[in-house]
Protein backbone atom coordinates (compact mmCIF):
# COMPACT_ATOMS: atom_id res chain seq x y z
CA UNK A 1 0.00 0.00 0.00
CA UNK A 2 1.39 3.36 -0.91
CA UNK A 3 1.71 5.85 2.58
CA UNK A 4 -0.39 8.74 2.59
CA UNK A 5 1.46 11.65 1.00
CA UNK A 6 1.70 13.90 4.41
CA UNK A 7 4.07 10.38 5.52
CA UNK A 8 6.18 9.55 2.13
CA UNK A 9 9.76 10.57 2.70
CA UNK A 10 10.05 12.51 -0.42
CA UNK A 11 7.11 14.25 -0.20
CA UNK A 12 8.09 15.44 3.23
CA UNK A 13 11.00 17.03 1.61
CA UNK A 14 9.51 19.24 -1.00
CA UNK A 15 6.17 20.02 1.22
CA UNK A 16 7.64 23.35 2.33
CA UNK A 17 8.57 24.62 -0.83
CA UNK A 18 5.16 23.28 -2.55
CA UNK A 19 3.16 24.43 0.50
CA UNK A 20 4.88 28.02 -0.08
CA UNK A 21 4.30 27.90 -3.90
CA UNK A 22 0.71 27.02 -3.28
CA UNK A 23 -0.29 29.57 -0.83
CA UNK A 24 1.89 32.01 -3.13
CA UNK A 25 0.00 30.75 -6.24
CA UNK A 26 -3.67 30.84 -4.10
CA UNK A 27 -2.81 34.95 -2.55
CA UNK A 28 -2.17 35.86 -6.84
CA UNK A 29 -5.07 33.97 -7.87
CA UNK A 30 -7.10 35.50 -5.25
CA UNK A 31 -6.05 39.44 -5.61
CA UNK A 32 -6.16 39.02 -9.14
CA UNK A 33 -9.61 37.47 -9.20
CA UNK A 34 -10.79 40.52 -6.80
CA UNK A 35 -9.03 42.73 -9.08
CA UNK A 36 -10.66 41.95 -12.08
CA UNK A 37 -14.01 41.63 -10.57
CA UNK A 38 -13.84 45.54 -9.07
CA UNK A 39 -13.01 46.61 -13.00
CA UNK A 40 -15.46 44.36 -14.67
CA UNK A 41 -17.86 46.59 -11.73
CA UNK A 42 -16.24 49.54 -12.26
CA UNK A 43 -16.10 49.76 -16.42
CA UNK A 44 -19.26 48.14 -17.28
CA UNK A 45 -22.56 47.83 -16.55
CA UNK A 46 -23.57 43.97 -15.43
CA UNK A 47 -21.01 42.20 -14.60
CA UNK A 48 -21.08 38.12 -15.32
CA UNK A 49 -22.07 36.41 -12.83
CA UNK A 50 -20.85 32.88 -14.21
CA UNK A 51 -17.67 34.41 -14.39
CA UNK A 52 -17.40 35.84 -11.08
CA UNK A 53 -18.50 32.45 -9.24
CA UNK A 54 -15.35 30.66 -11.35
CA UNK A 55 -13.23 32.85 -10.42
CA UNK A 56 -13.90 32.58 -6.75
CA UNK A 57 -14.45 28.53 -7.30
CA UNK A 58 -10.55 28.30 -8.53
CA UNK A 59 -9.52 31.18 -5.45
CA UNK A 60 -11.15 29.34 -2.93
CA UNK A 61 -9.86 25.66 -4.41
CA UNK A 62 -6.31 26.79 -4.72
CA UNK A 63 -6.42 27.79 -0.95
CA UNK A 64 -7.97 24.67 0.02
CA UNK A 65 -5.17 22.79 -1.12
CA UNK A 66 -2.10 25.03 0.35
CA UNK A 67 -3.80 25.04 3.76
CA UNK A 68 -4.30 21.30 3.93
CA UNK A 69 -0.47 21.03 2.88
CA UNK A 70 0.41 23.68 4.97
CA UNK A 71 -1.59 21.37 8.43
CA UNK A 72 -0.09 20.36 11.42
CA UNK A 73 1.84 17.22 11.88
CA UNK A 74 -0.93 15.37 13.82
CA UNK A 75 -3.39 15.42 10.97
CA UNK A 76 -7.17 14.80 11.59
CA UNK A 77 -8.37 11.64 10.43
CA UNK A 78 -10.68 12.59 7.44
CA UNK A 79 -7.19 13.83 6.10
CA UNK A 80 -6.45 10.50 4.85
CA UNK A 81 -9.11 9.50 2.08
CA UNK A 82 -8.08 5.74 2.37
CA UNK A 83 -7.23 3.14 4.75
CA UNK A 84 -4.71 3.82 7.47
CA UNK A 85 -2.10 1.21 7.88
CA UNK A 86 -0.13 0.80 10.84
CA UNK A 87 2.91 -1.33 10.67
CA UNK A 88 2.96 -3.61 14.58
CA UNK A 89 6.65 -4.03 16.18
CA UNK A 90 7.82 -5.40 19.16
CA UNK A 91 5.42 -8.32 19.93
CA UNK A 92 4.78 -10.38 23.15
CA UNK A 93 2.26 -12.69 23.34
CA UNK A 94 0.57 -15.62 25.47
CA UNK A 95 -2.10 -18.40 25.50
CA UNK A 96 -5.46 -18.20 26.62
CA UNK A 97 -8.13 -19.97 27.36
CA UNK A 98 -10.87 -20.00 23.81
CA UNK A 99 -14.20 -18.79 24.52
CA UNK A 100 -16.12 -21.05 22.94
CA UNK A 101 -19.47 -18.62 22.88
CA UNK A 102 -17.73 -16.23 20.72
CA UNK A 103 -17.06 -18.93 18.32
CA UNK A 104 -13.30 -19.08 19.08
CA UNK A 105 -12.79 -22.77 17.67
CA UNK A 106 -12.09 -25.11 14.66
CA UNK A 107 -14.71 -27.63 14.81
CA UNK A 108 -16.01 -29.21 12.14
CA UNK A 109 -14.01 -27.55 9.34
CA UNK A 110 -12.38 -30.30 6.83
CA UNK A 111 -9.22 -27.87 6.00
CA UNK A 112 -7.80 -28.07 9.83
CA UNK A 113 -8.19 -31.59 10.30
CA UNK A 114 -5.81 -33.11 13.13
CA UNK A 115 -5.81 -29.36 14.48
CA UNK A 116 -7.19 -27.70 17.89
CA UNK A 117 -7.78 -24.00 18.49
CA UNK A 118 -5.23 -22.27 20.83
CA UNK A 119 -6.04 -18.92 21.95
CA UNK A 120 -4.03 -15.99 21.68
CA UNK A 121 -3.45 -12.33 23.36
CA UNK A 122 -0.39 -10.32 21.05
CA UNK A 123 0.02 -7.17 22.33
CA UNK A 124 2.38 -5.21 20.07
CA UNK A 125 3.59 -1.34 19.14
CA UNK A 126 2.22 0.97 16.58
CA UNK A 127 2.27 4.62 15.68
CA UNK A 128 -1.36 6.01 14.60
CA UNK A 129 -0.57 8.80 13.02
CA UNK A 130 -3.41 11.02 13.45
CA UNK A 131 -5.02 13.25 15.87
CA UNK A 132 -8.28 10.83 16.11
CA UNK A 133 -8.78 7.48 18.10
CA UNK A 134 -9.20 4.38 15.98
CA UNK A 135 -11.79 1.64 16.43
CA UNK A 136 -11.78 -1.42 15.21
CA UNK A 137 -8.83 -1.82 12.85
CA UNK A 138 -8.35 -4.59 11.28
CA UNK A 139 -4.87 -6.81 11.86
CA UNK A 140 -3.20 -8.43 9.29
CA UNK A 141 0.07 -10.78 8.95
CA UNK A 142 1.59 -14.15 8.91
CA UNK A 143 1.86 -15.86 12.31
CA UNK A 144 4.29 -19.35 12.03
CA UNK A 145 4.77 -22.18 14.07
CA UNK A 146 8.67 -21.16 14.26
CA UNK A 147 9.13 -25.19 15.24
CA UNK A 148 7.05 -26.76 12.51
CA UNK A 149 7.34 -23.93 10.11
CA UNK A 150 4.02 -22.94 8.70
CA UNK A 151 1.18 -20.94 9.14
CA UNK A 152 -1.09 -21.14 12.25
CA UNK A 153 -4.12 -19.05 10.61
CA UNK A 154 -6.99 -20.83 9.67
CA UNK A 155 -7.67 -18.68 7.02
CA UNK A 156 -4.09 -19.06 5.30
CA UNK A 157 -3.19 -22.80 6.19
CA UNK A 158 -0.25 -22.48 3.31
CA UNK A 159 1.01 -19.13 4.52
CA UNK A 160 1.05 -18.14 1.32
CA UNK A 161 -0.52 -14.32 2.00
CA UNK A 162 -0.72 -11.73 4.67
CA UNK A 163 -4.29 -10.53 3.10
CA UNK A 164 -6.71 -12.16 5.16
CA UNK A 165 -7.65 -10.09 8.43
CA UNK A 166 -7.19 -12.58 11.17
CA UNK A 167 -8.09 -10.05 14.28
CA UNK A 168 -9.09 -6.79 15.63
CA UNK A 169 -7.74 -3.62 17.24
CA UNK A 170 -10.59 -2.54 19.25
CA UNK A 171 -8.67 0.67 19.89
CA UNK A 172 -5.73 2.58 18.80
CA UNK A 173 -4.85 5.69 20.38
CA UNK A 174 -3.36 8.86 18.87
CA UNK A 175 1.10 8.88 18.47
CA UNK A 176 3.02 5.64 19.48
CA UNK A 177 1.12 3.18 21.81
CA UNK A 178 0.91 -0.97 22.84
CA UNK A 179 -2.43 -2.31 21.49
CA UNK A 180 -3.68 -5.94 22.22
CA UNK A 181 -5.47 -8.01 19.91
CA UNK A 182 -6.76 -11.84 20.15
CA UNK A 183 -6.93 -14.55 17.77
CA UNK A 184 -7.32 -18.48 17.16
CA UNK A 185 -3.99 -20.49 15.99
CA UNK A 186 -4.53 -23.88 14.75
CA UNK A 187 -1.91 -26.38 16.24
CA UNK A 188 -1.62 -29.99 16.11
CA UNK A 189 -3.42 -31.87 18.50
CA UNK A 190 -0.47 -34.11 19.84
CA UNK A 191 0.60 -30.88 21.61
CA UNK A 192 -2.57 -30.08 22.98
CA UNK A 193 -1.06 -30.54 26.70
CA UNK A 194 2.14 -28.92 26.00
CA UNK A 195 2.85 -25.37 26.01
CA UNK A 196 2.26 -23.16 22.47
CA UNK A 197 4.89 -23.38 20.37
CA UNK A 198 7.27 -20.37 19.54
CA UNK A 199 5.42 -17.79 17.15
CA UNK A 200 7.10 -15.83 14.61
CA UNK A 201 5.13 -12.79 13.27
CA UNK A 202 5.65 -11.38 9.60
CA UNK A 203 4.44 -8.44 8.02
CA UNK A 204 1.78 -7.47 10.85
CA UNK A 205 -0.13 -4.49 10.28
CA UNK A 206 -3.21 -2.65 11.88
CA UNK A 207 -5.53 -1.26 8.77
CA UNK A 208 -8.14 1.27 9.88
CA UNK A 209 -11.52 2.38 7.61
CA UNK A 210 -13.10 4.88 7.48
CA UNK A 211 -15.83 4.84 8.78
CA UNK A 212 -14.69 1.70 10.48
CA UNK A 213 -15.87 -0.64 7.48
CA UNK A 214 -14.16 -3.36 8.67
CA UNK A 215 -15.53 -7.28 8.87
CA UNK A 216 -15.36 -8.62 12.09
CA UNK A 217 -13.11 -12.07 11.97
CA UNK A 218 -14.34 -15.38 10.84
CA UNK A 219 -15.94 -17.78 14.03
CA UNK A 220 -17.24 -20.89 14.00
CA UNK A 221 -20.63 -20.16 12.18
CA UNK A 222 -19.03 -18.72 9.74
CA UNK A 223 -17.17 -21.84 8.70
CA UNK A 224 -20.01 -24.03 9.55
CA UNK A 225 -23.40 -22.34 9.51
CA UNK A 226 -25.14 -25.78 9.26
CA UNK A 227 -23.82 -26.79 13.17
CA UNK A 228 -26.84 -27.04 15.49
CA UNK A 229 -25.03 -24.29 17.69
CA UNK A 230 -25.55 -21.77 14.33
CA UNK A 231 -29.01 -22.48 14.20
CA UNK A 232 -31.77 -19.98 15.68
CA UNK A 233 -34.14 -22.60 15.45
CA UNK A 234 -32.45 -25.08 17.87
CA UNK A 235 -30.68 -22.50 20.19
Amino acid sequence: MIPPQSQHPRWARRRPAITRALLLLASLLASASWGAAWLRVSQSPAASPAKERLSSRRSAFLAAAAASLAGPRGASAAFFIGPVSMKMTDVTYEEVPCNADKGEGLMGTKSVGGLVPRCVVATASLTNPTDETFKRAGVFGRVIDKMADTSVLANAMDGATDLGQFALVETIPPGTSRVQFRFVASLPKAGAKQPIPPLTFKTLKATWYPGGSRFDPIGQCDLTPTAPECDPDLQ
